[in-house]
């Protein structure tokens, strides 16, 4: 609650001078508008604004039930860890990044050569604090990742008693954006809950649906100052940038906070976007809580990967040839490499015992 009054206090300030010219709103998006040349990977996007069934509207596809106050155990987070049975998964004795004899960092830095220095990457292990990284304060612009502090931000403002999920938020039309999201194609919602709001910047990669809500919690300003305070980084840049250091701070508090039932909702929205071509391209969908990001050259995909050894996973290119079947090859050898080094740890406890 101290954290809460002084995020709430610090805010107030920052909004007296976002309230003191008209103007501010357009400005930050214009300044801020991101990812308006995202990829987009599916064909049928177009018609999305009808996805949950043929021919209903996006209001019959609101969603305004809050996520249950019930206490979340651990074992719902994991129950979907299944063993993998596809056979893209089986390891190619003949690819080197995949060759266990190998250290698993020189298997990396063969693999991506020169394009090592345009690639930021963290590895880490939350059971174990293992930590593998390379330019892990290289920052680049954030793409569209940026939405999962945003929503973060949104979801702590709701801890905190500031807002509601069911508070509805109106839509302007200096709000609109292009790019990735259903809510482009059909502006006559007027108005959603925030809490969907929220769903659709996650799932769908949203960029009108982000945008109402970083205006509705005080600006882009006031969201960057909020996400660095609840995350204790001495961090003042605001612009649309990031590290892989910095996403790594937003993913561990999420996991943190995974019992916390908008927490929890927030990985759930997390294991079920709708790209899959990075991160969990060659791992079980169900598993990987992860939040793509692509802009002119920028390719990017942050995550938490559910194994019995849950870890983080951040890659960020900058002009990368090939950068997303890269990120995905790298994403399999790393989880090759937690089960492995799973299975090992297990085995010498087992030994132990015996």
């Amino acid at each position: 609650m101290v954290l809460c009054a002084i995020i709430i206090f610090g805010s107030a300030a920052i909004n007296n001078g976002i309230r003191a010219r008209a103007d501010v709103e357009v400005t930050d998006v214009l300044n801020y508008a991101v990812d308006k040349k995202e990829d987009s990977f599916l064909d049928e996007e177009k018609i999305y604004i009808t996805e949950v069934e043929e021919g209903n509207e996006v209001e019959d596809n609101v969603d305004n039930s809050e996520a249950s106050d019930a206490d979340v155990s651990e074992e719902m987070i994991y129950e979907d860890n299944e063993e993998i049975e596809n056979e893209d998964m089986e390891v190619e004795l003949d690819n080197q990044l995949y060759n266990i004899d190998i250290d698993i960092m020189d298997r990396i830095n063969n693999y991506l050569g020169e394009d090592k220095y345009s690639t930021s990457f963290i590895y880490y292990n939350l059971e174990t604090e293992e930590r593998l990284a390379f330019n892990e304060d290289l920052y680049m612009n954030a793409a569209s990742i940026y939405k999962v502090g945003l929503s973060l931000v949104a979801y702590n403002m709701v801890e905190c008693g500031e807002i509601t999920l069911e508070d509805l938020v109106y839509y302007s039309p200096w709000q609109y954006q292009g790019g990735t999201g259903i809510l482009q194609y059909d502006l006559s919602f007027g108005a959603l809950p925030l809490g969907t709001l929220i769903e659709y910047t996650i799932k769908y990669s949203d960029n009108i649906a982000a945008t109402m809500v970083y205006s509705y919690i005080g600006g882009w300003n006031n969201f960057k100052w909020r996400l660095f305070e609840i995350l204790g980084i001495d961090y003042g840049d605001y612009d649309n940038v990031t590290s892989a250091r910095v996403e790594l701070e937003v993913l561990k508090y999420i996991y943190e906070n995974r019992n916390n039932s908008n927490y929890k909702t927030l990985i759930d929205y997390l294991k079920n976007t709708d790209f899959h071509d990075r991160l969990d391209k060659y791992l079980p969908q169900n598993i990987v809580a992860h939040k793509i990001g692509s802009d002119e050259g920028y390719t990017h995909d942050v995550g938490i990967v559910f194994t019995e050894e849950p870890y983080i996973i951040i890659m960020m290119t900058d002009n990368v040839y090939n950068g997303p079947d890269k990120i995905a090859d790298i994403s399999k050898a790393m989880y090759l490499y937690n089960k492995e080094n799973t299975k090992k740890i297990v085995n010498e406890v087992e030994y132990l015992q015996y």
